[in-house]
Protein backbone atom coordinates (compact mmCIF):
# COMPACT_ATOMS: atom_id res chain seq x y z
CA UNK A 1 0.00 0.00 0.00
CA UNK A 2 1.58 3.37 -0.77
CA UNK A 3 1.36 6.67 1.40
CA UNK A 4 1.46 10.31 1.24
CA UNK A 5 4.78 12.21 1.05
CA UNK A 6 5.43 14.57 3.81
CA UNK A 7 5.72 17.32 1.28
CA UNK A 8 2.39 15.68 -0.17
CA UNK A 9 1.05 15.89 3.54
CA UNK A 10 2.14 19.70 3.66
CA UNK A 11 0.35 20.81 0.79
CA UNK A 12 -3.02 19.30 1.44
CA UNK A 13 -3.14 20.55 4.85
CA UNK A 14 -2.18 23.84 3.61
CA UNK A 15 -5.43 23.88 0.95
CA UNK A 16 -7.48 22.27 3.69
CA UNK A 17 -6.76 24.92 6.50
CA UNK A 18 -7.04 27.81 3.68
CA UNK A 19 -10.43 26.53 2.58
CA UNK A 20 -11.82 26.20 6.88
CA UNK A 21 -10.12 30.02 7.58
CA UNK A 22 -11.57 31.59 4.11
CA UNK A 23 -14.96 31.65 4.70
CA UNK A 24 -15.36 34.68 7.72
CA UNK A 25 -13.76 36.76 5.25
CA UNK A 26 -16.29 36.13 2.20
CA UNK A 27 -19.16 36.76 4.60
CA UNK A 28 -17.98 39.83 5.56
CA UNK A 29 -17.43 40.90 2.26
CA UNK A 30 -21.21 40.36 1.41
CA UNK A 31 -22.14 42.84 3.65
CA UNK A 32 -20.40 45.48 2.56
CA UNK A 33 -22.60 47.50 0.45
CA UNK A 34 -26.19 46.46 1.58
CA UNK A 35 -28.74 47.56 -1.04
CA UNK A 36 -32.27 46.27 0.93
CA UNK A 37 -32.84 46.53 4.44
CA UNK A 38 -35.08 44.46 6.52
CA UNK A 39 -37.51 47.34 7.04
CA UNK A 40 -37.51 48.84 2.69
CA UNK A 41 -38.42 45.16 2.45
CA UNK A 42 -41.26 45.38 4.59
CA UNK A 43 -42.40 48.46 3.07
CA UNK A 44 -42.33 47.39 -0.64
CA UNK A 45 -44.36 43.97 0.18
CA UNK A 46 -47.21 46.05 1.97
CA UNK A 47 -47.12 48.37 -0.80
CA UNK A 48 -47.10 46.19 -3.83
CA UNK A 49 -49.76 44.00 -1.58
CA UNK A 50 -52.80 43.74 -4.18
CA UNK A 51 -54.94 42.05 -1.17
CA UNK A 52 -54.26 44.85 1.38
CA UNK A 53 -55.09 47.62 -1.73
CA UNK A 54 -58.77 46.05 -1.91
CA UNK A 55 -59.03 46.06 1.88
CA UNK A 56 -58.38 49.30 2.16
CA UNK A 57 -60.86 50.10 -0.60
CA UNK A 58 -63.44 48.08 1.94
CA UNK A 59 -62.06 49.80 4.86
CA UNK A 60 -62.88 53.40 2.48
CA UNK A 61 -67.04 51.88 1.75
CA UNK A 62 -66.89 50.58 5.75
CA UNK A 63 -66.68 54.47 6.91
CA UNK A 64 -69.53 55.28 4.89
CA UNK A 65 -71.77 53.66 6.73
CA UNK A 66 -71.16 56.07 9.90
CA UNK A 67 -73.34 58.49 8.02
CA UNK A 68 -76.60 56.37 8.47
CA UNK A 69 -80.04 58.10 7.01
CA UNK A 70 -82.83 59.00 8.75
CA UNK A 71 -84.56 55.06 9.46
CA UNK A 72 -87.70 56.02 7.71
CA UNK A 73 -88.61 59.03 4.71
CA UNK A 74 -92.02 61.20 5.43
CA UNK A 75 -94.94 60.30 3.10
CA UNK A 76 -96.72 62.83 1.01
CA UNK A 77 -99.98 62.09 0.11
CA UNK A 78 -102.75 63.77 -2.52
CA UNK A 79 -106.18 62.49 -2.93
CA UNK A 80 -109.51 63.80 -3.98
CA UNK A 81 -112.39 62.01 -3.67
CA UNK A 82 -116.15 63.10 -4.04
CA UNK A 83 -119.55 61.43 -6.13
CA UNK A 84 -118.71 59.31 -8.55
CA UNK A 85 -118.16 61.71 -10.98
CA UNK A 86 -116.55 64.65 -8.91
CA UNK A 87 -115.10 67.08 -11.12
CA UNK A 88 -119.09 66.98 -13.38
CA UNK A 89 -120.68 67.09 -10.32
CA UNK A 90 -118.63 70.01 -8.71
CA UNK A 91 -118.93 68.24 -5.23
CA UNK A 92 -115.22 66.94 -4.02
CA UNK A 93 -112.61 67.21 -1.08
CA UNK A 94 -109.22 67.59 -2.03
CA UNK A 95 -106.56 66.55 0.58
CA UNK A 96 -102.79 66.80 1.13
CA UNK A 97 -101.08 64.90 4.09
CA UNK A 98 -97.47 65.04 5.29
CA UNK A 99 -96.31 62.18 7.85
CA UNK A 100 -93.39 61.32 9.32
CA UNK A 101 -91.85 58.68 12.00
CA UNK A 102 -90.20 60.32 14.61
CA UNK A 103 -87.42 58.19 15.88
CA UNK A 104 -88.33 57.46 19.72
CA UNK A 105 -86.45 54.18 19.61
CA UNK A 106 -83.06 55.81 18.34
CA UNK A 107 -82.82 53.50 15.01
CA UNK A 108 -80.70 56.11 13.13
CA UNK A 109 -78.05 56.57 16.16
CA UNK A 110 -77.92 52.60 16.29
CA UNK A 111 -77.48 52.55 12.78
CA UNK A 112 -74.61 54.98 13.30
CA UNK A 113 -72.63 53.08 16.28
CA UNK A 114 -72.95 49.70 13.74
CA UNK A 115 -71.41 51.81 11.13
CA UNK A 116 -68.58 53.09 12.95
CA UNK A 117 -67.72 49.85 14.96
CA UNK A 118 -67.90 48.00 11.22
CA UNK A 119 -65.64 50.60 10.11
CA UNK A 120 -62.92 50.10 13.33
CA UNK A 121 -63.17 46.30 12.33
CA UNK A 122 -62.53 46.90 8.74
CA UNK A 123 -59.88 49.19 9.31
CA UNK A 124 -57.95 46.23 12.44
CA UNK A 125 -58.54 43.61 9.77
CA UNK A 126 -56.32 45.75 7.63
CA UNK A 127 -54.03 46.35 10.33
CA UNK A 128 -54.07 42.62 11.33
CA UNK A 129 -53.34 41.72 7.67
CA UNK A 130 -50.19 44.28 7.05
CA UNK A 131 -48.79 42.85 10.38
CA UNK A 132 -49.17 38.93 9.31
CA UNK A 133 -47.19 40.49 5.65
CA UNK A 134 -44.52 42.27 7.47
CA UNK A 135 -43.98 39.25 9.72
CA UNK A 136 -43.86 36.96 6.96
CA UNK A 137 -41.62 38.89 5.36
CA UNK A 138 -39.17 39.31 8.49
CA UNK A 139 -39.32 35.76 8.75
CA UNK A 140 -38.07 35.17 4.95
CA UNK A 141 -35.57 37.79 5.48
CA UNK A 142 -33.55 36.14 7.89
CA UNK A 143 -33.82 32.74 6.55
CA UNK A 144 -32.22 34.18 3.14
CA UNK A 145 -29.47 36.01 5.16
CA UNK A 146 -28.60 32.66 7.71
CA UNK A 147 -28.78 30.41 4.14
CA UNK A 148 -26.25 33.09 2.53
CA UNK A 149 -24.36 32.90 5.33
CA UNK A 150 -24.08 29.20 4.88
CA UNK A 151 -23.88 29.08 1.54
CA UNK A 152 -20.83 31.56 1.76
CA UNK A 153 -18.82 29.41 4.42
CA UNK A 154 -19.56 25.78 2.45
CA UNK A 155 -19.15 27.77 -1.05
CA UNK A 156 -15.03 27.52 -0.92
CA UNK A 157 -14.79 24.68 1.14
CA UNK A 158 -16.55 22.58 -1.65
CA UNK A 159 -14.74 24.35 -4.44
CA UNK A 160 -11.40 23.12 -2.80
CA UNK A 161 -12.64 19.91 -1.87
CA UNK A 162 -13.04 19.36 -5.74
CA UNK A 163 -9.41 20.24 -6.19
CA UNK A 164 -8.28 18.26 -3.69
CA UNK A 165 -10.57 15.12 -4.79
CA UNK A 166 -9.66 15.51 -8.43
CA UNK A 167 -5.67 15.99 -7.87
CA UNK A 168 -6.19 12.96 -5.39
CA UNK A 169 -7.86 10.97 -8.17
CA UNK A 170 -4.59 11.74 -10.27
CA UNK A 171 -2.19 10.58 -7.89
CA UNK A 172 -3.92 7.29 -7.37
CA UNK A 173 -3.92 6.78 -11.23
CA UNK A 174 0.11 7.36 -10.70
CA UNK A 175 0.25 5.24 -7.86
CA UNK A 176 1.51 8.01 -5.59
CA UNK A 177 -1.24 7.98 -3.40
CA UNK A 178 -2.74 4.77 -1.78
CA UNK A 179 -6.63 4.08 -2.80
CA UNK A 180 -7.99 4.52 0.48
CA UNK A 181 -6.65 8.09 1.06
CA UNK A 182 -8.48 8.76 -2.15
CA UNK A 183 -11.56 7.31 -1.40
CA UNK A 184 -11.25 9.50 1.96
CA UNK A 185 -11.33 12.88 0.00
CA UNK A 186 -13.99 11.54 -2.20
CA UNK A 187 -15.65 11.17 0.64
CA UNK A 188 -15.13 14.35 2.70
CA UNK A 189 -15.74 16.25 -1.23
CA UNK A 190 -19.26 14.35 -1.54
CA UNK A 191 -20.46 15.80 1.91
CA UNK A 192 -19.11 19.22 1.35
CA UNK A 193 -21.44 18.98 -2.00
CA UNK A 194 -24.35 17.66 -0.26
CA UNK A 195 -24.05 20.47 2.36
CA UNK A 196 -23.64 22.93 -0.31
CA UNK A 197 -26.37 21.38 -1.93
CA UNK A 198 -28.88 22.05 0.69
CA UNK A 199 -27.78 25.60 1.62
CA UNK A 200 -28.16 26.51 -1.62
CA UNK A 201 -31.75 24.58 -1.87
CA UNK A 202 -32.71 27.04 1.76
CA UNK A 203 -31.23 29.99 -0.08
CA UNK A 204 -33.04 29.91 -3.33
CA UNK A 205 -36.41 28.79 -1.76
CA UNK A 206 -36.04 31.96 0.71
CA UNK A 207 -34.56 34.05 -2.15
CA UNK A 208 -38.07 32.77 -4.21
CA UNK A 209 -40.49 33.43 -1.71
CA UNK A 210 -39.01 37.05 -0.42
CA UNK A 211 -39.08 38.09 -4.59
CA UNK A 212 -43.01 37.11 -4.38
CA UNK A 213 -43.55 39.55 -1.39
CA UNK A 214 -41.27 42.00 -2.90
CA UNK A 215 -43.05 41.60 -6.32
CA UNK A 216 -39.79 40.70 -8.01
CA UNK A 217 -38.91 39.05 -11.35
CA UNK A 218 -38.29 35.25 -10.23
CA UNK A 219 -34.87 35.73 -11.96
CA UNK A 220 -34.20 39.11 -10.70
CA UNK A 221 -31.10 39.53 -8.21
CA UNK A 222 -31.34 40.22 -4.72
CA UNK A 223 -28.96 41.93 -2.11
CA UNK A 224 -30.07 42.03 1.47
CA UNK A 225 -28.48 44.26 4.26
CA UNK A 226 -27.11 41.63 6.61
CA UNK A 227 -28.41 43.03 9.79
CA UNK A 228 -28.66 39.58 12.04
CA UNK A 229 -28.22 40.67 15.46
CA UNK A 230 -25.76 38.43 17.16
CA UNK A 231 -26.97 40.15 21.08
CA UNK A 232 -28.65 37.90 23.27
CA UNK A 233 -32.28 39.00 23.91
CA UNK A 234 -33.53 39.42 27.58
CA UNK A 235 -37.33 37.76 26.90
CA UNK A 236 -39.08 37.81 29.37
CA UNK A 237 -43.03 37.35 29.68
CA UNK A 238 -44.47 40.15 31.35
CA UNK A 239 -42.32 42.95 29.21
CA UNK A 240 -43.32 40.61 26.10
CA UNK A 241 -47.27 40.96 27.12
CA UNK A 242 -47.14 44.44 27.77
CA UNK A 243 -45.86 44.39 24.23
CA UNK A 244 -48.77 42.57 22.84
CA UNK A 245 -51.52 44.49 24.98
CA UNK A 246 -50.51 47.36 23.06
CA UNK A 247 -49.25 46.74 19.79
CA UNK A 248 -50.58 42.92 18.82
CA UNK A 249 -53.48 44.05 15.97
CA UNK A 250 -54.77 40.77 16.13
CA UNK A 251 -56.51 41.46 20.09
CA UNK A 252 -57.38 44.92 18.91
CA UNK A 253 -59.04 43.19 15.77
CA UNK A 254 -61.30 40.74 18.32
CA UNK A 255 -62.48 43.95 20.21
CA UNK A 256 -63.31 45.17 17.81
CA UNK A 257 -65.73 42.63 16.37
CA UNK A 258 -67.07 42.41 19.68
CA UNK A 259 -67.77 46.08 19.88
CA UNK A 260 -69.72 45.28 16.37
CA UNK A 261 -71.88 42.43 17.72
CA UNK A 262 -72.56 44.47 20.99
CA UNK A 263 -73.63 47.36 18.84
CA UNK A 264 -75.79 45.00 16.58
CA UNK A 265 -77.59 43.52 19.31
CA UNK A 266 -78.71 47.10 20.68
CA UNK A 267 -79.88 48.25 17.34
CA UNK A 268 -82.24 44.89 17.05
CA UNK A 269 -83.14 45.59 20.76
CA UNK A 270 -84.01 48.82 19.51
CA UNK A 271 -85.95 48.19 16.21
CA UNK A 272 -88.26 45.69 18.69
CA UNK A 273 -89.89 48.88 19.74
CA UNK A 274 -92.29 51.00 17.92
CA UNK A 275 -92.66 54.57 16.59
CA UNK A 276 -95.17 56.98 16.39
CA UNK A 277 -96.50 58.73 13.44
CA UNK A 278 -96.95 62.52 13.39
CA UNK A 279 -98.53 63.92 10.62
CA UNK A 280 -99.73 66.63 9.15
CA UNK A 281 -102.63 67.24 6.55
CA UNK A 282 -104.45 70.22 4.33
CA UNK A 283 -107.97 69.44 2.81
CA UNK A 284 -110.53 71.61 0.43
CA UNK A 285 -114.06 70.41 0.63
CA UNK A 286 -116.47 71.66 -2.39
CA UNK A 287 -120.16 71.26 -1.99
CA UNK A 288 -123.27 72.67 -3.75
CA UNK A 289 -126.50 73.77 -1.26
CA UNK A 290 -129.87 73.95 -3.24
CA UNK A 291 -131.67 77.00 -2.36
CA UNK A 292 -134.76 78.63 -3.86
CA UNK A 293 -132.79 80.98 -5.57
CA UNK A 294 -130.66 78.45 -7.22
CA UNK A 295 -127.32 76.47 -6.02
CA UNK A 296 -125.14 77.76 -3.73
CA UNK A 297 -121.40 76.51 -4.14
CA UNK A 298 -119.72 76.43 -0.35
CA UNK A 299 -116.07 75.59 0.27
CA UNK A 300 -114.27 74.83 3.13
CA UNK A 301 -110.89 74.92 4.33
CA UNK A 302 -109.38 72.40 7.02
CA UNK A 303 -105.75 71.57 8.50
CA UNK A 304 -105.30 68.51 10.65
CA UNK A 305 -102.98 67.12 12.61
CA UNK A 306 -102.80 63.95 13.82
CA UNK A 307 -100.74 61.04 15.91
CA UNK A 308 -100.71 57.60 15.04
CA UNK A 309 -99.26 54.82 17.58
CA UNK A 310 -98.84 51.56 16.30
CA UNK A 311 -100.16 48.21 19.08
CA UNK A 312 -98.65 47.11 20.74
CA UNK A 313 -96.46 50.01 21.96
CA UNK A 314 -93.93 47.68 23.29
CA UNK A 315 -93.15 45.11 19.90
CA UNK A 316 -90.40 42.70 19.94
CA UNK A 317 -88.24 41.33 17.46
CA UNK A 318 -87.29 37.66 19.64
CA UNK A 319 -85.35 36.19 16.42
CA UNK A 320 -83.04 39.45 15.68
CA UNK A 321 -82.55 39.87 19.33
CA UNK A 322 -81.44 36.12 19.56
CA UNK A 323 -79.43 35.66 16.61
CA UNK A 324 -77.34 39.17 18.06
CA UNK A 325 -77.06 37.82 21.38
CA UNK A 326 -75.69 34.43 19.97
CA UNK A 327 -73.58 36.74 17.64
CA UNK A 328 -72.01 38.42 20.58
CA UNK A 329 -71.20 35.50 22.77
CA UNK A 330 -69.48 33.57 19.86
CA UNK A 331 -67.21 36.59 19.43
CA UNK A 332 -66.66 37.16 23.10
CA UNK A 333 -65.20 33.31 22.88
CA UNK A 334 -63.18 33.51 19.81
CA UNK A 335 -61.70 36.97 21.73
CA UNK A 336 -61.26 35.09 24.88
CA UNK A 337 -59.80 31.85 22.75
CA UNK A 338 -57.29 34.22 21.10
CA UNK A 339 -55.88 36.24 24.03
CA UNK A 340 -55.19 32.93 25.51
CA UNK A 341 -53.31 31.70 22.21
CA UNK A 342 -51.53 34.60 22.02
CA UNK A 343 -50.52 34.66 25.76
CA UNK A 344 -49.27 30.97 25.10
CA UNK A 345 -47.63 31.96 22.17
CA UNK A 346 -45.40 34.52 23.35
CA UNK A 347 -44.78 32.93 26.77
CA UNK A 348 -43.80 29.28 24.57
CA UNK A 349 -41.65 31.72 22.35
CA UNK A 350 -39.85 33.61 25.03
CA UNK A 351 -38.87 30.15 26.47
CA UNK A 352 -37.62 28.82 23.26
CA UNK A 353 -35.84 32.04 22.54
CA UNK A 354 -33.94 31.44 25.62
CA UNK A 355 -33.00 28.08 25.25
CA UNK A 356 -31.83 28.49 21.23
CA UNK A 357 -29.86 31.85 22.16
CA UNK A 358 -28.10 29.45 25.09
CA UNK A 359 -27.75 26.58 22.63
CA UNK A 360 -26.09 29.54 20.32
CA UNK A 361 -23.94 30.74 22.72
CA UNK A 362 -21.99 27.06 23.37
CA UNK A 363 -21.99 26.39 19.84
CA UNK A 364 -20.01 29.87 19.19
CA UNK A 365 -17.48 29.21 22.28
CA UNK A 366 -16.97 25.76 20.17
CA UNK A 367 -16.32 26.98 16.97
CA UNK A 368 -13.81 29.89 18.45
CA UNK A 369 -11.51 27.32 19.07
CA UNK A 370 -11.55 25.94 16.04
CA UNK A 371 -9.10 28.08 14.18
CA UNK A 372 -6.74 26.85 17.02
CA UNK A 373 -7.95 23.59 17.26
CA UNK A 374 -6.91 23.56 13.63
CA UNK A 375 -3.39 24.51 13.73
CA UNK A 376 -2.53 21.63 16.25
CA UNK A 377 -3.69 19.10 14.10
CA UNK A 378 -2.15 20.12 11.09
CA UNK A 379 1.44 19.78 12.89
CA UNK A 380 0.48 16.73 14.01
CA UNK A 381 -0.28 15.69 10.64
CA UNK A 382 2.49 17.45 9.25
CA UNK A 383 4.95 15.82 11.88
CA UNK A 384 2.96 12.52 10.55
CA UNK A 385 1.70 11.74 14.30
CA UNK A 386 -1.57 11.43 12.74
CA UNK A 387 -2.85 9.71 9.62
CA UNK A 388 -5.08 11.52 6.79
CA UNK A 389 -8.27 9.53 7.46
CA UNK A 390 -7.95 10.95 11.58
CA UNK A 391 -7.01 14.55 9.92
CA UNK A 392 -10.01 14.60 7.73
CA UNK A 393 -12.42 13.19 10.54
CA UNK A 394 -10.71 15.90 13.43
CA UNK A 395 -11.11 18.51 10.17
CA UNK A 396 -14.58 17.65 9.67
CA UNK A 397 -15.55 17.95 13.32
CA UNK A 398 -13.90 21.85 12.99
CA UNK A 399 -16.10 22.36 10.10
CA UNK A 400 -19.57 20.57 11.50
CA UNK A 401 -18.80 23.34 14.66
CA UNK A 402 -19.24 26.30 12.36
CA UNK A 403 -21.88 24.68 10.48
CA UNK A 404 -23.32 24.08 13.83
CA UNK A 405 -23.24 27.42 14.86
CA UNK A 406 -24.85 28.64 11.85
CA UNK A 407 -27.88 26.26 12.08
CA UNK A 408 -28.39 27.91 16.00
CA UNK A 409 -27.83 31.23 14.50
CA UNK A 410 -31.00 29.85 12.19
CA UNK A 411 -32.88 28.63 15.30
CA UNK A 412 -32.53 32.04 17.46
CA UNK A 413 -34.00 34.00 13.89
CA UNK A 414 -36.41 31.46 13.62
CA UNK A 415 -37.92 32.13 17.22
CA UNK A 416 -37.09 36.02 17.08
CA UNK A 417 -39.19 36.11 13.81
CA UNK A 418 -41.67 34.37 15.91
CA UNK A 419 -41.63 36.52 18.51
CA UNK A 420 -41.92 39.45 16.15
CA UNK A 421 -44.95 37.72 15.11
CA UNK A 422 -46.83 37.27 18.58
CA UNK A 423 -46.18 40.30 19.71
CA UNK A 424 -46.89 42.42 16.73
CA UNK A 425 -43.18 44.39 17.35
CA UNK A 426 -40.74 45.40 14.23
CA UNK A 427 -37.82 43.37 14.90
CA UNK A 428 -35.82 46.70 14.89
CA UNK A 429 -37.80 47.66 18.07
CA UNK A 430 -37.75 44.37 19.55
CA UNK A 431 -34.36 44.51 19.76
CA UNK A 432 -34.31 48.11 21.05
CA UNK A 433 -36.42 47.26 23.48
CA UNK A 434 -34.91 43.14 24.27
CA UNK A 435 -31.81 43.46 23.48
CA UNK A 436 -30.15 46.24 24.93
CA UNK A 437 -29.25 48.05 21.45
CA UNK A 438 -29.16 51.56 21.70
Amino acid sequence: MYTVSSHRKFGMAFMLSAALLAPARLVHAQGDSPRLSRTEAQERALAHSGELARRSTASVEARRLQRAPYPHLPDVTFGIEGTPAPWSSGEYRRRVSLEQQIDLRGERRGRRRVGSATSALAEREFGERAQEIAAAVDEVFSRHLVARRKVAFLDPLRERARTLRAKAEEARRRESLAGFDARLLRAEALGLEADWVDARRELEVAASELRTWLALAQDSAIDLEDDLDERPWQCEADSAMTLVSHRRVAVARAAAAESLAMSRLALEQRLGRVNPTLGISASRDRGRLESPSGAIVDDATFVGLELRVPLPVFGVNPLGVAEARLELERVRAERAALEREVRQEVLATCAALRRVEEERALRREAAESAGRDLQLIESAYQDGRIPLDEYLTLRDRLVRQEIGLLDAQAAVEGERSRLVRATGVPRTELSRRLGGVR
